[in-house]
């Protein structure tokens, strides 16, 4: 998909939800790296109410509304929240377009660092769930609400309003207070305690495109041959559509030769397969998962053919003879611009990519998304189901599997 450079967010000012929208864009960021967020922080009902009791409020907007309400109004793309705060049902108008993984959903109470609760001590919390929790280890506390921010209710045990306090342990991991001293508390935490929910308009395609990679309610079918760099969020079924069948031909002699391209991670494997070295030779790599495999590599960071050729075009190649091992179904752009620009090089087709029926197909019923990786999982995938799906997101690894898609079905695919 067009790169984006900066989002609009919008989201509450409390020192807790700014860490939650650092983690969402750290994670975005391995994604789509050159995302950015612009934040807008601002308080919502639930902050600035610091007497109602939340015992009764129910799945309420009291800390969503004024978040949300900046997204409704075209102010902000997204809306990031505690999923556990979010109303049910949400605004007419907005999504859910991520649930992320989230961390620890557990519940703890927490003392005065090195301390333990006095018999008959001041318990905060606000809600009669988490009430029940303490009572099952302390069943002669006081439990009184207790309202406000992360570190104001922790500045309360610590000046002896309150004997304890009982929070998220998500919360102390993302505001680095697992210092303090706490236990886990039995029973259940509350729904979706620990998530992050990514909100925004309805009809934005683009934001929900984005974020599919984070979103943990999404099943992905990998159909390439090697998942083993690909990262997601959500639940990954690996259904390889393609084999790699390596040949069994020599290398030639590789001492002549000053540089080599390597254009996959399976090129990299079959060239150590067959005893290559890269010694004394100037390494280039057609992307940082291929340059994994390698050492001391120049990384192309267009991971396609055309990116490496913007990096040879950055080399001086006075007295280069250049050695490619490669895929026989490798398109011809690389060795087409070796010839036009009269550069000595050597092309050797080091395995095939051929199609892999396995022979119990995985129903799609429950595939949320389908990730083809190259051009012939594409043509693998055909062969089995006959057609891509209509309902179910596709995703394009690169733009060259994107651009071979839409040249079959003259409609855009998503690009990752």
């Amino acid at each position: 998909m067009k790169s984006l450079t900066k989002i609009s967010i919008s989201a509450r000012a409390s020192p807790l939800s700014r860490a939650q929208a650092d983690e969402v864009l750290l994670e975005l960021l391995q994604f789509h790296p050159s995302v950015s967020f612009e934040p807008h922080w601002l308080e919502t009902t639930g902050d600035k109410d610091q007497n109602t009791s939340l015992r009764t409020l129910g799945k309420t907007d009291f800390f969503t509304k004024e978040v949300d309400a900046l997204v409704l109004d075209g102010t902000c793309r997204l809306a990031i929240h505690s999923a556990k705060d979010l109303p049910d049902p949400l605004p007419d108008g907005l999504a859910m377009i991520a649930l992320t993984q989230g961390v620890d959903r557990s519940d703890v109470l927490v003392f005065r660092n090195g301390e333990t609760l006095p018999p008959q001590g001041i318990v905060g919390t606000s809600a009669t769930r988490r009430e029940n929790n303490v009572r099952e280890l302390y069943p002669e506390a006081q439990c009184k609400d207790i309202r406000g921010t992360i570190e104001k209710r922790l500045a309360q045990v610590d000046e002896g309003q309150f004997d304890a306090v009982v929070m998220a342990e998500a919360s102390l991991i993302r505001l680095g207070l697992t210092h303090r001293t706490r236990i886990p508390l039995p029973g259940e935490s509350a729904p979706l305690q620990g998530q992050l929910a990514i909100l925004a308009r309805e009809n934005d395609r683009e934001m929900q495109r984005l974020f599919a990679c984070l979103d943990t309610r999404k099943t992905i079918l990998y159909l390439g041959s090697d998942p083993s760099h690909f990262s997601w969020a959500g639940k990954i079924l690996h259904f390889p559509v393609i084999k790699i069948v390596p040949r069994a031909d020599p290398l030639p002699d590789l001492t002549p030769f000053t540089h080599l391209i390597f254009t996959s991670k399976n090129a990299v494997n079959c060239f150590f397969a067959l005893g290559g070295t890269t010694k004394d030779k100037q390494v280039i790599a057609v992307g940082a998962v291929t340059a994994s495999y390698l050492s001391n590599a120049l990384v192309a960071k267009d991971e396609t053919q055309e990116g490496i050729i913007a990096l040879l075009e950055k080399l001086d190649l006075e007295g280069a003879h250049i050695f490619l091992p490669r895929s026989s179904q490798s398109r011809p752009v690389l060795e087409n611009y070796l010839v036009e620009n009269e550069i000595s090089h050597c092309l050797f087709d080091l395995y095939d990519t051929v199609p892999h029926r396995p022979k119990d197909p995985i129903s799609l019923e429950d595939i949320d998304t389908i990730l083809f990786t190259s051009p012939s999982t594409v043509k693998g995938f055909l062969a089995i189901y006959g057609k891509i799906p209509e309902k179910k997101e596709i995703l394009a690894q690169g733009p060259v599997t994107k651009q071979f898609l839409e040249q079959l079905y003259k409609s855009p695919s998503n690009s990752i």
